[in-house]
């Protein structure tokens, strides 16, 4: 049975997004990690520079694997992920700062702060992707 349910949820869009999310998530958390930690930068800095770098490359793992787009004007395309990236960002981003000031500084709080933060904006992410910006034409 336990097959069964992982073979489904892997071949589904929104298993392949979870999957391409939380790939997401640890590079997201570990350039947080680099940025802040060892570079000095701010948190919201970190993050931000961390954001735009995977938000770049989850775009290329969602359009080739988890919809399964193989043409298409990639610029437009890109623009309309981006668009939705900045929304669920807006909120991952407010919660990740509220987070990061209530959590220990750390870098088990560090992750633990982006971790709710990257939470916070799934579900916007995959409903704006899976209809409007990977949506079949």
């Amino acid at each position: 049975m336990w097959n069964f349910c992982r073979d489904r949820l892997i071949q589904s869009s929104f298993g392949k997004f979870i999957i391409v999310g939380s790939t997401g998530f640890a590079l997201d958390s570990g350039l947080t990690v680099l940025f802040l930690h060892t570079f000095g930068y701010s948190p919201l800095v970190a993050r931000t520079c961390s954001f735009l770098f995977v938000s770049l490359f989850c775009w290329q793992l969602n359009r080739r694997w988890t919809f399964a787009v193989a043409h298409g004007a990639h610029l437009r395309e890109y623009g309309r992920y981006f668009a939705i990236n900045i929304v669920a960002a807006a909120l991952n981003l407010t919660v990740y700062g509220v987070m990061i000031n209530q959590l220990p500084h750390s870098i088990s709080g560090t992750v633990l702060a982006v971790a709710i933060g990257t939470l916070s904006g799934v579900g916007i992410s995959f409903i704006g992707m899976q209809r409007w910006v990977f949506a079949q034409r």
